[in-house]
């Protein structure tokens, strides 16, 4: 059965502008598709572009530092990059959510929870009087679990944990039963506990809903428990796409080889955890070639004058390098 696209990005390129107005490519002609109802892993370090390319489909860049050069994001046909501002702020937090990193900066510390999950609905017209909202926004308290709901519908944000924040932040961007959520590193400030629980939540959650999750992590551990495709990033370009079981038992680029091998096995003993040399480079670092070539043991003359594209070595899985045989 055909699966059926909800997003596409099309040849996605953003600029980044520094203090002393020098513009540096960040995402560089990036293309990937997101199918309905299903979840996407965007991977990546930090520094690889994963944010600024899910910023760009809810028009959040922090502009003007950064800006996009070309590309399209098709929504359902509807190209996200060319709709009028009132038209998108339909869309957005409604048809799409996104679910940030921080829940402490994305929280208004002024407000009561119950404010801040009732103004989603004021802000797409939901026709619900006083009791109606109140009562919509306890259910989904409820079903995101936050205990004593009731009473966490007054509290201040400070007043909550942040595993019970997050879940705040989960039940606001859910309240309208996007078709597509988007969930930037849900876990990263959180304690491993609440780690699993915040990702079974958006599992659930996504079951339930039927709706499609772009996750974005750096962790290939939580992408294989959870995911149906993955997409990797390094320094703004795409290195490898596949399905997740297509990807873990053949996978193709070293960027990708090298992230499998950081994962810690814990039912194996070993003197020394595995790391890939080197770091990401800046986007103001000139590289002629292949920008993962300065880290990469199997790089050869080639790679290092010469760019790589993505290329098709079996259905649905695509590598961009010059080593694979």
């Amino acid at each position: 059965m055909e699966i059926e696209t909800l997003l596409e990005i099309k040849n996605l390129s953003i600029n980044f502008i520094d203090d002393n107005n020098q513009e540096y490519l960040v995402v560089d002609d990036v293309s990937f598709k997101i199918a309905k109802g299903k979840i996407t892993g965007l991977v990546g370090e930090s520094g690889c572009g994963k944010t600024l390319t899910a910023l760009s489909i809810m028009n959040l860049l922090p502009y003007p530092i950064a800006k996009i050069i070309s590309g399209s994001i098709l929504f359902k046909d509807i190209d996200l990059l060319k709709t009028p501002s009132a038209e998108l702020q339909k869309i957005r937090g409604k048809q799409i959510s996104m679910i940030f990193q921080e829940p402490t900066a994305s929280l208004s510390p002024l407000k009561k929870i119950y404010h801040q999950l009732s103004e989603t609905l004021d802000i797409h017209n939901y026709s619900l009087n006083y009791n109606e909202k109140k009562k919509l926004c306890l259910e989904w308290l409820e079903k995101v679990g936050i205990p004593e709901a009731d009473k966490r519908l007054e509290a201040y944000p400070f007043e909550l944990s942040g595993g019970m924040q997050q879940r705040v932040m989960i039940a606001m961007a859910l309240i309208t039963h996007p078709e597509l959520l988007i969930a930037d590193e849900p876990t990263t400030a959180l304690d491993v506990t609440i780690q699993a629980q915040i990702l079974n939540l958006i599992l659930k959650m996504q079951e339930e809903l039927k709706m499609a999750v772009l996750l974005i992590t750096h962790d290939l551990a939580i992408v294989s428990e959870i995911c149906e495709y993955v997409i990797i990033m390094y320094a703004g370009k795409i290195v490898e796409m596949a399905n997740t079981i297509e990807l873990f038992k053949n996978p193709l680029h070293p960027y990708t080889n090298g992230l499998l091998k950081s994962i810690i096995d814990l039912t194996q003993k070993t003197e020394k955890l595995y790391n890939i040399p080197g770091i990401v480079p800046a986007p103001s670092e000139k590289i002629n070639g292949c920008k993962f070539s300065p880290r990469c043991q199997s790089a050869k003359d080639i790679c290092f004058n010469n760019i790589p594209q993505l290329k098709k070595y079996s259905d649905n899985h695509y590598a961009a390098c010059f080593c694979i045989n």
